[in-house]
């Protein structure tokens, strides 16, 4: 109860039999879970766990041991105990900050991308996902080095090598057996507090005008975007996150729907959480770019939809408009034909029939 595990089973998945075996294996109890306690704590389990029946404590001395009497409980503060429970907080903050960072924007966090990472070849589960970006050798356990490289990318300041052994050591669960560095049982710890949820087939995560409360991951299955008026403009599956929209603008409710066209997993990332994850890193720029191009491309779908479009015939080197024009409020889809994107006297690619153009103007209120 002191140390809050079973002293031979610290994860409380042996058997009876493991646990037997594991205390004849044993010189010593595994004082090390209780290196927290006050000395006099520490003599009393020590005792109570001696290996020679003959001198182990009874039942009836161990009421008399003066820890059991209240008599060494200390008065005294201990030295420095709020600044290093604050330090302790911050720094498992800074990583549950990197952590999230890693399932944003893995693959910019990377600094070689292998051959097992696209999409369509990853199955794993998203938060091993995320351990494989800090892990990218391989080695089943995250270093101090891993956490120096990943946070100095997220957070933008170098990670001293004193920091990143003060990170490990905060993350770092106690009955944790790899003394490498973090596990992917780590890892997860410090996303205890995120819900994993499951929803069947044709469930609605949300709806249009409901709260934005929340952001969400998916772990299986598809997601479809829908409009207010039921128009599908966008597909979803694994590794994709949405949501995030109500909780990146000023407003805080839901445009669009989220249905589910299979039995659909994601991990839920609330409105505080993605407030905490957000404030000591620097993926809410990289999280509103890909919010921005999902929602131009759900732009450009719903533009195939509309039956209301003015056609327009343009001659050949004629101009549909000049880079820098403000106030131009419409945007295009090219039925027929080829026109080149030009910037300066430079071509930087070219448009054909089904493509569109002039949207992002419009949508993010900018000049051509």
């Amino acid at each position: 109860m002191l140390v809050g595990v079973h002293p031979f089973d610290t994860r409380g998945c042996n058997s009876d039999e493991e646990i037997h075996l594991g205390i004849q294996k044993s010189s010593s109890p595994p004082m090390h879970l209780a290196s927290h306690l006050s000395p006099s704590a520490r003599d009393l389990i020590r005792k109570l766990m001696e290996r020679d029946p003959t001198k182990r404590l009874t039942a009836i001395a161990a009421l008399q041991h003066p820890w059991i009497r209240g008599e060494t409980p200390t008065s005294n503060i201990i030295e420095g105990s709020d600044t290093k429970l604050s330090l302790y907080q911050e720094l498992r903050e800074k990583l549950a900050s990197g952590i999230f960072a890693a399932l944003v924007d893995g693959d910019n966090l990377r600094n070689k991308i292998g051959e097992n990472d696209s999409r369509e070849q990853s199955l794993t589960h998203l938060l091993k996902r995320a351990f494989e970006v800090f892990d990218e050798e391989g080695k089943g356990f995250v270093n101090e080095a891993d956490l120096g490289r990943i946070m100095t990318k997220v957070t933008g300041a170098s990670l001293s090598p004193a920091d990143s052994k003060d990170m490990m050591t905060a993350a770092k669960e106690e009955s944790s057996r790899s003394s490498l560095g973090l596990s992917l049982s780590d890892f997860s710890q410090l996303f205890s507090r995120l819900s994993q949820q499951h929803y069947k087939r044709g469930d609605y995560i949300y709806n249009p005008g409901d709260d934005g409360d929340a952001m969400y991951f998916i772990n299986s299955g598809k997601v479809e975007v829908l409009t207010k008026k039921g128009h599908l403009v966008s597909i979803l599956r694994h590794g994709d996150c949405f949501g995030e929209g109500s909780l990146l603008e000023d407003r805080n409710y839901r445009i669009t729907a989220a249905r589910c066209s299979t039995p659909v997993d994601v991990i839920r990332v609330s409105k505080n959480d993605f407030d905490r994850y957000l404030k000591s890193s620097s993926t809410k720029r990289s999280l509103k770019l890909k919010w921005k191009a999902r929602r131009l491309a759900q732009a450009k779908q719903l533009i195939r939809l509309q039956s209301n479009l003015t056609k327009r015939q343009f001659l050949r080197n004629e101009v549909v408009y000049h880079e820098g024009d403000i106030g131009k409020k419409s945007m295009f889809l090219v039925d027929d034909g080829t026109l080149e994107v030009k910037h300066g006297d430079e071509t930087l690619h070219k448009l054909s029939s089904g493509d569109s153009f002039g949207e992002s103007s419009l949508l993010f209120q900018r000049p051509r």
